[in-house]
């Protein structure tokens, strides 16, 4: 590795490190707060009934949960009915109210479809690998959706957990902007970053922050600003 590049791994690991600030689910509650939560209603899913249904996600309490172990069923689904077509801006996901004594529930792979007829599904989302839900009870998630286009229905393919087969979801929510809200400032997603820092004689340590993605981009755009002034000096 050439120093210039390894000055600039060491200044962004050092800006990013500042930048974070708040945990990921703090900065999602002040997003949250710019959005506001689309109604939604049940339609179908796997193993929907019972007390533990897939018609759990959208009655509206977190307190209730869809957990489900049937890996013969996999990929799990469920699709949810936004009342009339709507763009959403995001959705998001909510731990259930014992995640944190049951981490490895918590999907890490998931596809998100829309639909007006629920015959032709046109992909939204592909999330191939994402660890950023917690091991914290009751806390939404929320997912930038890039599709513009309006949809009625909404339907989640989920395809891996933490561990195991057995997944549990609180709820699944649509987000829109707020009446007189910005668009460019509407929603900023929170995404995961993983880096690996190391030092001279020192054993590789790879470790995952949460930040904004202007935070990530304010401090790459420092790093650099600061490989710049040192190469200078």
């Amino acid at each position: 590795m050439n120093t210039s590049y390894r000055h600039l791994l060491t200044a962004a690991s050092m800006v990013l490190m500042a930048a974070i600030g708040l945990s990921a689910t703090a900065q999602e509650k002040q997003e949250e707060r710019k959005l506001q939560k689309a109604k939604v209603t049940f339609v179908t899913g796997t193993q929907p009934t019972g007390k533990e249904g897939a018609a759990m996600v959208a009655d509206g309490h977190k307190w209730t949960k869809w957990c489900i172990d049937a890996p013969q069923e996999m990929p799990y689904h469920v699709t949810i009915d936004a009342t009339k077509a709507i763009s959403p801006k995001a959705y998001g996901l909510v731990t259930a109210e014992d995640t944190h004594y049951y981490p490895t529930r918590n999907p890490i792979a998931w596809n998100v479809y829309g639909s007006n007829d629920q015959k032709e599904w046109t992909p939204l989302d592909k999330v191939k690998y994402d660890r950023r839900m917690r091991d914290e009870n009751e806390q939404t998630y929320l997912f930038r959706i890039k599709e513009s286009k309006a949809w009625r229905y909404y339907k989640f393919e989920f395809t891996r957990m933490t561990e195991g087969t057995r997944l549990q979801l609180s709820e699944i929510e649509l987000y829109e902007c707020r009446p007189g809200s910005k668009k460019e400032e509407s929603f900023r997603v929170i995404s995961a970053h993983r880096m690996t820092i190391s030092a001279e004689g020192k054993k590789k340590q790879a470790v995952t922050i949460c930040i904004s993605e202007k935070a990530f981009n304010f401090a790459i755009g420092n790093a650099i600003l600061l490989c710049h002034r040192k190469r200078k000096a």
